[in-house]
């Protein structure tokens, strides 16, 4: 990975980790209590809110991490390695839940009327985005695989 895309890369998860900080330490206690405060009814669903959005930030941040682990193996040329492998395996783990912590967080407020349909379709939309990134993470580990595969058999001849 050449130097330029490198640096590139590693900014944008800073960013995006910085972002992801900003979010599970103001931006959710605050929007919960506002929510709580404009809809007293549907006060006894904050502390699971604030959970399940932390948890979903924290397996974003999960991924960072690992991105940010395959990028460096990249820049090293051992991307190839079986190392690799475990990180696309937590990466696609933490995708998956966040898709399943969705699904919950939609099958509880749904039926309560909790949230209005333009939020629903966005934590639906969260599903849906999570199971989509699981999928291609699967099938980029199944090329990494075979790429591993190749430079195996390509080591072995040269």
């Amino acid at each position: 990975m050449r130097t330029l895309a490198t640096w590139g890369t590693r900014i944008a998860i800073v960013l995006a980790g910085v972002m992801s900080l900003v979010t599970q330490v103001f931006i959710i206690p605050l929007m919960s209590y506002e929510v709580v405060r404009e809809f007293p009814e549907f006060a006894y669903l904050q502390p699971l809110g604030i959970v399940g959005c932390l948890v979903i930030v924290l397996c974003f941040q999960v991924m960072l991490v690992c991105l940010w682990m395959l990028v460096t193996l990249t820049s090293r040329g051992r991307v190839f390695s079986p190392i690799a492998f475990r990180y696309v395996d937590v990466m696609t783990a933490a995708s998956a839940a966040i898709a399943v912590l969705s699904l919950v967080a939609f099958a509880i407020l749904a039926p309560q009327g909790a949230i209005n349909p333009g939020v629903m379709i966005l934590v639906f939309l969260g599903t849906v985005a999570g199971l989509g990134a699981a999928a291609l993470l699967m099938v980029m580990r199944g090329l990494l695989h075979q790429a591993t595969t190749m430079r195996a058999e390509w080591d072995e001849v040269v």
